[in-house]
């Protein structure tokens, strides 16, 4: 399982779109934690500032990139056919949990990385803001491992998670 860990983690390390996501994330949090640093005293969050933007980023836009980046770990290798490999060899319980731990790994980091700059530019480390984030981040990824196990296609499940993306946060927003 270890093995699959590692494996998964680097793929998605590796990929350009993660490395996209991740200097988005972090140019969008300087340019909007600058904004509120800006205006700060009119919005009252003048002492959060970067770490807001980081906050802002996640809650409206942190399930579009979990489930656009995440949505085919498990149905894009039944469609390539790379997966009766790892069946062999382990229980499918050990690969669902070994694909699922490798991406909390990775959105963890992603989260830390952006949390820790905008920290650096505020001087303001907020540890329950970084827990509030992993808690999306983590409610994300259990809806990308529903649509993963439930649906074979890997373009459909895309489709999908486009559309959650944009639909819980809107919802989330409308709720309030």
């Amino acid at each position: 399982m270890i093995a699959i860990i590692q494996n998964e983690f680097f793929q998605m390390m590796k990929s350009i779109k993660a490395i996209v996501v991740l200097i988005l994330f972090i140019g969008s949090s300087y340019f909007i934690g600058s904004l509120l640093s800006d205006f700060g005293s009119e919005l009252e969050v003048d002492a959060l500032g970067y770490s807001a933007s980081t906050l802002i980023l996640v809650f409206f836009f942190g399930f579009l990139f979990v489930l656009l980046l995440s949505h085919d770990y498990l149905n894009g290798e039944m469609e390539s056919g790379t997966i009766r490999l790892l069946i062999v060899k382990l229980p499918r319980k050990q690969i669902i949990l070994g694909k699922v731990i490798a991406i909390h790994l990775f959105w963890l980091i992603c989260l830390v990385a952006t949390y820790g700059i905008s920290a650096f530019w505020s001087s303001m480390f907020d540890w329950q803001g970084l827990i509030q984030m992993y808690a999306v981040v983590t409610y994300a990824i259990g809806i990308c491992s529903l649509l993963t196990v439930l649906i074979r296609r890997k373009t459909t499940t895309m489709i999908i998670s486009l559309a959650l993306g944009i639909l819980i946060p809107a919802i989330g927003i409308w709720q309030n």
